[in-house]
């Protein structure tokens, strides 16, 4: 049974009112089911929420060539212009590009575009290390870094990377030469530890000898004092 007033339509799990949807929400496809004081009653099922082209890419879609959007809304940053908003029976799986010839796509900011794992370009690999990117240049293998989604800060949005993206067969030259980076930070480190503690016993035995050479001046005033 459909609710007894208006205000029993808003978040109604089974119906709803054009008047409740959001300005990012839409009816698709409009089926009514009843009226309620001469307002057509529509299904819940039939609400659909909107995004832009971006935000459908952060979802791994991107809008169909030659879709016009379901609503335009007015841009939070400039009020001069407006946003157009698609539904997701507007777009399709964001079609994954192909590496060739050794060179990872990239996108116009050099990055890929790795919102879902499912956009890893074909013939690709993610590697989410830290430190790659310094390995990759070193080894002279095209590589892009992997943007995973968007920081806030600042009132700005800045891209989140995570590693980098390397043709698949370049993999295993990378890993095998970070390892031996490692390994030879690693023997750094305990060099330098070696090297630390024995500046800081020449300190402390320096320390000490200059002790015992002003106790040896104390004494040897306090002697003369007495004769």
């Amino acid at each position: 049974a459909f609710p007894t007033s208006q205000e029993g339509f808003r978040g109604h799990p089974l119906y709803c009112l054009e008047k409740f949807l959001t300005k990012y929400q839409v009816l698709f496809p409009q089926t009514q089911v009843g009226e309620f004081k001469n307002m057509p009653v529509f299904s819940r099922e039939c609400v659909q929420d909107l995004h832009n082209s971006d935000k459908w890419l952060q979802e791994g879609r991107i809008v169909k060539e030659g879709e016009q959007p379901s609503k335009r809304v007015v841009s939070a940053r400039d009020k001069n212009k407006t946003i157009g908003l698609f539904g997701l029976w507007q777009t399709e799986p964001y079609p994954p590009p192909i590496a060739t010839e050794g060179k990872v796509p990239k996108n116009g900011f050099g990055n890929v575009y790795l919102f879902k794992k499912e956009m890893l370009p074909i013939n690709t690999t993610h590697m989410p290390e830290g430190g790659l990117a310094r390995i990759a240049r070193q080894l002279g293998v095209d590589y892009a870094p992997a943007q995973i989604g968007w920081e806030f800060t600042g009132g700005k949005s800045h891209p989140q990377l995570e590693g980098i993206v390397v043709c698949s067969e370049s993999v295993e030259s990378i890993r095998e030469a970070h390892a031996t980076h490692l390994q030879q930070k690693k023997e750094e480190a305990i060099i330098k530890r070696k090297k630390d503690a024995i500046l800081s016993w020449r300190r402390l035995a320096r320390a000490l000898l200059i002790d015992h050479h002003l106790s040896d001046k104390v004494f040897m005033k306090e002697a003369i004092k007495r004769f």
